[in-house]
């Protein structure tokens, strides 16, 4: 990543940008991917209702925007502990477990 800088005597804000977007796409590439490959359909739209909110997510936010009722909401929600996804914060709140999983569902 810091190949970027070759030929340079500095690393330049764009130097770290160029590298900082490899490492994203690269962290997409071998870690988002595989481990959202087998996830359901609902699995994903819950994450992606989680990553509407800039950091924890509060449950009964994401159960409205999907329109969920509680006994759903905590079955995925479950589902994706499981998984890895998503760790429980406060009561009622989760967060993701991989670094700018939200950015990544939310897309360019």
């Amino acid at each position: 990543m810091l190949r970027v800088a070759e030929g340079s005597d500095e690393v330049t804000a764009e130097h770290v940008a160029a590298a900082a977007g490899a490492a994203r796409r690269q962290l997409a590439a071998t870690v988002y991917e595989p481990s959202l490959r087998s996830l359901s359909r609902k699995d994903m739209e819950f994450l992606r209702a989680m990553a509407q909110d800039d950091g924890v997510s509060a449950i009964a936010d994401v159960r409205r925007r999907l329109g969920a009722s509680h006994a759903t909401a905590q079955q995925y929600r479950a589902r994706l502990i499981a998984a890895g996804l998503v760790a429980p914060e406060r009561r009622g709140e989760l967060s993701f477990t991989l670094p700018y999983l939200g950015e990544y569902l939310q897309g360019p």
